[in-house]
């Protein structure tokens, strides 16, 4: 049957295999549903500004989930609560490097890179 599909059995496995439920701290099981739900009220909440990454934490924190963020990412792209951050357009600054600089004799331009350092009476570095 699979064959006929066009799917993978390993696919067809691991999609049928898949609980449809996550863990707590605890060990009790709570379904895909309310988690959709607490990501819902969260977006209306004080985490409407968070991305995946951050509902996951206070997914963790909050009610105590054993939680993937790829999972999180899922079900919320699911209920679409992601949206597109783009970056800042219009003209950037302009660049100030050496490269673009005509130096006309020697010593008029110095760059350097620090790498580390060390503190004067102490035996501390910093990089």
């Amino acid at each position: 049957m699979c064959r006929l599909a066009g799917v993978a059995r390993s696919t067809y496995y691991a999609w049928r295999g898949r609980p449809g439920y996550r863990v707590t701290t605890a060990g009790q099981r709570v379904a895909e549903g309310p988690i959709a739900e607490w990501l819902s009220e969260a977006v209306a909440g004080a985490a409407r500004a968070y991305g995946y990454r951050k509902r996951t934490t206070w997914l963790r924190r909050e009610h105590q989930l054993v939680i993937n963020k790829k999972t999180v990412y899922r079900l919320c792209r699911k209920a679409h609560l992601l949206r597109h951050v783009r970056p800042a357009t219009g003209p950037r600054p302009p660049r100030t490097s050496a490269i673009h600089r005509t130096v006309t004799a020697p010593n008029r331009l110095w760059e350097m890179d620090l790498k580390y350092g060390s503190l004067v009476g102490t035996d501390t570095f910093f990089y």
